[in-house]
């Protein structure tokens, strides 16, 4: 990464970052060499990422042909207009975001325990409220669902961030930024300030 001061290598900052991101996309190659990226739903579970797909399709066709995988998410944060830094220029306008970029190789898990670990994980998180009966494999609710149901680990080789909070930026107009986003007062705004504390 050609800007250092916005790299991130702390796995446990990491770890969150991916957790708190409802989606991510994962890159692939397809048959003619080409890149081909597609969105999922994810799981950060045990060191390990997780996602589920139908058991056909073109990103199992692709991963069957080669396991080496990319997957990155972002989070988009506050867009800084031009006028908080610049009264003229327009140059100065852009978004804050945190992203995570892991690479590594992909497996198909066939454990139907493991599957049923890693989706009752990924259930608490989608939906939280519960109302829903428990997914285990004793659960002939669930046993069909389970097996036709493929589970694909992604165990990193790589994992890295790119956190863009305004660190390439002197104190005072960081600070300055911070006001004008707590002036602005919306929830992302709020949230923005507080990441740009926490890495000053």
């Amino acid at each position: 990464m050609r800007r250092k001061e916005f790299l991130i290598k702390d796995k446990k900052i990491l770890e969150d970052v991916i957790n708190k991101c409802e989606w991510g996309t994962l890159a692939l190659v397809d048959e003619n060499g080409f890149p081909y990226q597609v969105p999922v739903n994810h799981i950060w579970h045990k060191k390990v990422l997780y996602f589920h797909s139908a058991m056909a399709g073109k990103k199992i066709t692709l991963l069957k042909k080669s396991s080496k995988v990319h997957f990155n998410v972002v989070m988009p944060l506050s867009i800084i207009p031009s006028y908080f830094t610049d009264s003229q220029k327009a140059c100065n306008a852009t978004q804050f975001f945190m992203s995570v970029s892991v690479s590594g190789a992909a497996e198909f898990v066939q454990e139907i325990s493991v599957k049923s670990d890693v989706l009752t994980t990924l259930m608490q998180r989608l939906q939280a409220d519960g109302r829903y009966r428990q997914i285990h494999p004793s659960n002939e609710l669930y046993e069909k669902e389970l097996k036709a149901t493929n589970l694909v680990a992604i165990k990193p080789d790589n994992m890295t961030g790119k956190f863009k909070l305004g660190q390439n930026l002197n104190e005072e107009i960081k600070n300055h930024i911070i006001d004008e986003l707590q002036k602005r007062g919306h929830p992302i705004d709020l949230l923005t300030a507080s990441y740009m504390k926490e890495f000053m």
